[in-house]
């Protein structure tokens, strides 16, 4: 059924379901027909049934008429032939014969003749036309004896009405009762000239030919012949229906009272159950009542029809109701024909209907297949004004937008595209395309050794800061351009983004690929001019080559990033080929990077304090707090190495938070212990300078650990200090608002800068190491100018690294204001210095080693 619904035409479709529609209305139509032929035939067979009842009432008052004349005539006949008979016999019964009453009988033409007279005490018959009827006792007749008492004696009858009855009498019962299979008539008489009663009897036939012509029987059987189905009729007496009637014997015949009798004329062979009960209502509702019911293993029709007639009758018609059921079989039939045809022509027009409305439907599902093709802009033409034909002005309306859409959007496509794949600054493929195209070649069987040149410019985030991101996109722009100017055949260029790019070489060994290494380094050292200015730039270029140093994009990516590294540890504008020792630095590199992240929830992370000694007092004024970490595999790993690695990957933020917090509460801890006014010295890296809730973190700490911000110094260097402006004097102002202090360390070290100190609030300056060591003279008028310089701006001067007494000498000339480094004490942990803090030595006195413990790292 799915199958042949799915391969359906609309066409066939709207056909059927106009056609299923209007079988549905002539199925009802036909039901409703159906109800109601049944109701006509039911209505006709009464109608019919309520005619022949008023024939049948009529027939019974005819009939009883009828029956009353000839009753009458028969009494006037019997009361004639008894005088006649009278005349004819002897005065005395002693003087007649049974064969004289015979003779007589058959002369005057009646059915017998009998004596009644005295004997025995009562009446009764002493002779007869028939030896059979002598003997008969008028006390066995109840109703005679008292009559024949009366005639005997008296020549004259009462009877029950009232009515004196002279020398004739015909017996009650022959008015009141019924004969069973006779129509017979008695007569008694005596004029008292006799001694005996002269009883006459007759039977006429003209009473049963008229019974036969006039009686109700004859007409039902009469309609029967001309009605089809008529099967019975019942006439009954609702008033005795439910009664025993008695039956009475008169002269060996039975007898019945009329009055009493249920059912008055017909048959009752088709019994139900319902009958008395519909009886009763059409008797009491003076209305027909109608009963389809089953009798003898028939269905019939049964219907109840009250007769207006005196007494009171209930006709009750039994008509064969498969008849009518055949009948309406019939209609039935015909109208499944008409329907059929009907239901024919109905799904004929439909069909052309459909088709008349759906052909230009159908055009347009052909101008969608094409448009479903990408044959955008096929038009449709179905020559109509309805509605069809507005679809269709709407589709070609459609197909055309969409042609134009699709020609905006192939283009915008490609623009896309071109973007998603593309730098925007530079014009090069970026990162997203290098990585695709870096996927694709490695697992892509067959493919050939390439090489990675991972290209990073020298200090180019110092000169964008310095001269602004306008000068540093024209740099990137620039770089770009002679990278593409330069490129093998083969070879592709991409930005990764900031100052780095990636360049892929196809078809190259490995001295052609160090050649144009070493070429490219000469194209981007030369000058470039900006803005009337000429700038000198430097990059640095790491190569790594497929499969050899990498099998993944990652670790591809990875080794040519190492070997930059190690170039710009060169000093920046060289070239470095990557090799196995990188392989171990890098190795190295994942190492410390996979341990930083759990550094911190192990707890293997301490800190060491190196003093900071004022030099006029020689006393400790303060603690410089270091950080070091011990590794479970590696051991002792230098802060110079893991906190690079730790700025790179995002974790120097948790670090500098864990190391601000530990030496706060162990500063306070050497405060309660008595060293009230020592202070510490924290270092902050530029990332952690940076970062947006570096104010609200150290706020935190000050209130955690209770320590007197005029204790907390943070270090900066000169990177972060020029990083941006603007962001860092809002920084280092909202810092100095906590109360701490700031300094800037490794000052001479960077792009130094007196507007910086200046503007920037800063409160103590620390000269590096690097000048502080140097012996040469021009070093030292260098520490001198920064000494005066700092004191001039009101900063105060720490002088790092120092190690010998002439060094020590030297700074205490140029009015120093403190000293840090090996001379004074090397870094340790906490603990060694609790003790001397305690007894509060001075570093410069000549005991103070002894109360420090052996030196840590």
């Amino acid at each position: 059924m799915r199958e042949f619904e799915i391969r359906m035409s609309l066409k066939t479709k709207i056909a059927l379901l106009i056609t299923l529609s209007m079988s549905v209305l002539l199925a009802l139509h036909g039901m409703l027909s159906f109800l109601s032929a049944k109701d006509m035939l039911i209505d006709n067979l009464n109608n019919k049934f309520g005619m022949l009842s008023r024939q049948m009432a009529i027939s019974a008052e005819y009939a009883q008429n009828g029956f009353d004349v000839a009753q009458q005539s028969m009494d006037d006949k019997l009361k004639f032939a008894s005088q006649a008979a009278q005349s004819r016999l002897p005065k005395r019964i002693d003087d007649v014969s049974n064969e004289q009453l015979a003779a007589l009988v058959e002369e005057m033409d009646i059915s017998s003749i009998t004596l009644f007279g005295e004997a025995n005490g009562g009446i009764e018959s002493l002779r007869a036309s028939n030896p059979k009827d002598i003997g008969i006792r008028a006390t066995d007749r109840e109703i005679w004896d008292g009559a024949l008492q009366e005639l005997l004696g008296r020549q004259q009858v009462t009877d029950a009405d009232g009515q004196t009855h002279r020398y004739y009498w015909t017996s009650a019962f022959a008015n009141k009762t019924s004969v069973v299979a006779k129509n017979e008539r008695w007569g008694f008489y005596n004029d008292g000239s006799t001694d005996y009663l002269l009883n006459l009897f007759i039977q006429e036939s003209s009473f049963v030919k008229l019974k036969s012509q006039m009686s109700p029987e004859a007409i039902f059987e009469r309609q029967m012949k001309s009605v089809e189905g008529l099967m019975e009729f019942t006439v009954f007496n609702p008033l005795t229906i439910r009664q025993l009637v008695n039956v009475e014997e008169l002269d060996n015949a039975m007898f019945q009272p009329l009055d009493n009798h249920p059912i008055r004329y017909g048959t009752y062979v088709y019994r139900n159950g319902q009958d008395f009960a519909n009886i009763a209502k059409a008797w009491e509702s003076g209305a027909q009542v109608t009963d389809i019911t089953r009798a003898l293993g028939r269905n019939i029709l049964k219907s109840y029809i009250p007769l207006q007639t005196n007494p009171p009758y209930v006709l009750a018609i039994v008509y064969d109701y498969d008849i009518v059921e055949r009948e309406l079989n019939v209609r039935m039939m015909a109208d499944f024909k008409r329907f059929g045809i009907l239901l024919l022509l109905l799904f004929a027009v439909s069909y052309l209907l459909a088709g008349f409305l759906l052909n230009p439907i159908k055009r347009l599902l052909r101008g969608v297949e094409e448009i479903a093709k990408g044959n955008f802009g096929e038009t449709v033409h179905v020559g109509r004004r309805d509605e069809l034909g507005q679809l269709t002005e709407r589709f070609n309306l459609l197909s055309t937008n969409l042609l134009n859409t699709m020609s905006e959007l192939n283009q915008k496509n490609e623009d896309a595209l071109h973007v998603a794949f593309h730098d925007s600054l530079t014009g090069l493929y970026n990162r997203l395309a290098f990585q695709r195209e870096l996927a694709r070649r490695i697992h892509e069987e067959g493919t050939s050794p390439f090489y990675l040149a991972f290209i990073d410019v020298d200090r180019f985030k110092n000169a964008n800061d310095l001269y602004g991101h306008g000068m540093g996109d024209a740099l990137l722009q620039e770089i770009a351009a002679r990278i593409s100017d330069m490129l093998p055949s083969d070879a592709i260029a991409y930005r990764m983004g900031g100052d780095e790019f990636i360049v892929i070489l196809s078809g190259t060994d490995e001295e052609q690929t160090l050649a144009y290494a070493k070429s490219l380094l000469a194209r981007l050292a030369r000058p470039f001019a900006w803005e009337g200015n000429a700038f000198k730039t430097t990059v640095s270029i790491g190569i790594s080559s497929y499969p050899a140093d990498g099998r993944s994009e990652d670790v591809l990516v990875s080794s040519a990033d190492v070997a930059m590294f190690k170039a710009k540890q060169q000093g920046g504008n060289a070239y470095t080929l990557f090799n196995r020792k990188m392989q171990e630095e890098l190795q190295r590199r994942i190492v410390i990077e996979t341990g930083l992240r759990v550094a911190l929830e192990q707890k293997q992370f301490s800190l060491v304090y190196q003093p900071l000694v004022d030099l006029q007092s020689g006393r400790i004024v303060s603690n410089e707090a270091l950080i070091r970490w011990t590794h479970p595999e590696l051991g002792f790993v230098s802060p110079v190495e893991f906190i690079a690695i730790a700025e790179e990957t995002g974790i120097i933020g948790d670090i500098g938070l864990w190391t601000l917090q530990e030496a706060c509460r162990q500063t306070k801890n050497w405060q309660r212990k008595g060293r009230r006014q020592l202070g510490v010295a924290v270092n902050l890296s530029g990332k952690q300078f940076l970062e947006p809730d570096l104010v609200a973190n150290v706020r935190a700490v000050l209130e955690s650990t209770r320590l007197d911000p005029s204790c907390l110094t943070l270090e900066i260097t000169e990177n972060v200090a020029i990083y941006n402006e603007d962001i860092v004097i809002q920084t280092l102002k909202e810092l100095k608002a906590l109360g701490i202090r700031i300094a800037l360390d490794d000052f001479g070290t960077g792009y130094s800068s007196l507007s910086y100190l200046a503007r920037f609030p800063m409160d103590v300056l620390k000269i590096d190491k690097s000048f502080v060591q140097n012996e040469n003279e021009d070093e030292k008028e260098i520490v001198k100018t920064i000494i005066a310089m700092a004191h001039s701006l009101k900063l105060r001067v720490t002088a790092e690294g120092v190690e010998t007494q002439q060094q020590l000498a030297y700074l205490r000339q140029e009015s120093c204001d403190v000293l840090q480094g090996y001379l004074l004490s090397k870094p340790r942990p906490a603990a060694d210095w609790t003790e001397a803090f305690i007894k509060n030595y001075d570093p410069l006195r000549p005991d103070f080693e002894t109360v420090v413990k052996p030196e840590a790292q």
